[in-house]
């Protein structure tokens, strides 16, 4: 079985492997919800691939369905799949990220900056939930995928500002600081050991 290191040169699968502990409501609700958040960065970069052909999506979006994966093997592990989080493209549970799937399709499509702006919104909030729901647990497998999740996000968020760039366009933080964003994009991307290039090595 391999290992999966992903930002900063966390293994997932030692992520899985430290001792279960007992979840609040409130922790089932973080992991069923930070999956469909992935799958909602997933299913929005592969419609805006289709629409633009922009390597930035194409490259995120294999990304994200790493994070959905290192998510679900936590649901998996806590025994929280009751068969209603289907991975159906474009198909969210979830009410409010039902509406934001559809409404960053709607602004995605008119313009290839818009485009970028909402890839770059999408890591924005992304970053937003799993500091908040970082601050909420102490579970150490929860801490230590969300940690990875997040490590993998700051380096989309710097993808997708050094691509609007070529565009001459910027992006002002939504959800994190200004301070924070302008931090996380003045640093080199986060590795996994070894640049991700060993066997069984999966870039986050």
């Amino acid at each position: 079985m391999y290992a999966q290191r992903f930002g900063g040169g966390i293994n997932i699968s030692g992520c899985i492997s430290k001792k279960a502990q007992d979840l609040t409501e409130h922790e089932k609700q973080a992991l069923l919800y930070m999956w469909e958040e992935e799958k909602l960065a997933r299913d929005v970069y592969l419609a805006l691939n289709e629409q633009w052909d922009l390597n930035v999506f194409k490259n995120i979006a294999k990304s994200e369905a790493v994070h959905m994966d290192a998510v679900a093997r936590l649901i998996k592990k806590y025994k929280l799949n009751d068969g209603s989080n289907k991975d159906y493209p474009g198909i969210f549970r979830n009410k409010e990220l039902q509406k934001l799937y559809y409404d960053l399709i709607k602004k995605g499509e008119t313009s290839v900056k818009k485009a970028l702006t909402i890839g770059a919104t999408i890591e924005d909030l992304d970053m937003f939930e799993l500091k908040k729901r970082m601050a909420a647990t102490d579970n150490e497998d929860i801490l230590c995928v969300f940690k990875a999740l997040t490590k993998g996000s700051e380096n989309h968020m710097r993808a997708f500002v050094r691509t609007m760039k070529t565009y001459d366009i910027s992006y002002q933080a939504q959800y994190i600081s200004q301070a924070e964003l302008e931090n996380i994009v003045s640093q080199e991307m986060n590795r996994g050991r070894g640049g991700g290039r060993g066997k069984g090595m999966r870039r986050f």
